[in-house]
């Protein structure tokens, strides 16, 4: 090691002698770069095989960490993908049958299958919020199952029109009230 040490320093010596200023500054640019090349390979001749194989274990449970995240990663977007698919089915029922805003026996039938597993795939409030909307749609039925009846006087009759205008008027305000609720249900990210 003296002996490069000794031999450099020569080298150093006479290269400074013969150098002009940006020759020289390119030099001893040079110079700190063996330096440094220098340390770092006494840095590497200093360990040992089992020096080595620590870091070579430490690598390989760093890399290991990383996959594992990565399969989690992809597993838990799989699963919101598969949510979202269920979701947005409950969700389309729902806009159907604020679209047809007449209700009978078979529609609700249809729109409480088609929503039954909401409890599970939302939250307490989703399944409240369509339990809510079947239970409108009923009344909305009635309503208009008792506006059907012969026999009724001018007054039962504007006051079913009355409540069956409310109702509608509030079907029609679901539209964005339900885009509201589920959205943060339907997002994907």
């Amino acid at each position: 090691a003296s002996s490069s040490a000794t031999s450099r320093c020569v080298l150093t010596i006479r290269l400074r002698r013969r150098a002009n200023g940006d020759t020289q500054k390119r030099f001893e640019w040079l110079l700190k770069q063996q330096a440094n090349f220098m340390i770092a390979c006494e840095f590497w001749s200093a360990l040992t095989v089992k020096d080595i194989l620590g870091l070579l274990t430490l690598v390989v449970a760093v890399f290991g960490g990383w996959i594992t995240y990565q399969q989690w990663r992809t597993n838990y977007l799989k699963v919101q993908h598969d949510l979202y698919e269920r979701r947005i089915a409950v969700y389309s029922a729902l806009m159907e049958v604020l679209a047809k805003g007449k209700f009978n026996e078979t529609g609700l039938s249809a729109f409480f299958q088609k929503t039954r597993e909401s409890y599970f795939l939302f939250g307490k409030d989703i399944s409240d919020y369509l339990d809510l909307i079947y239970k409108k749609a009923a009344d909305l039925q009635d309503l208009d199952e008792e506006r059907r009846k012969t026999g009724l006087s001018p007054e039962e009759l504007h006051r079913l029109n009355v409540d069956r205008q409310n109702l509608v008027k509030w079907f029609k305000e679901q539209y964005d009230v339900a885009r509201e609720k589920f959205s943060t249900y339907l997002k994907l990210y």
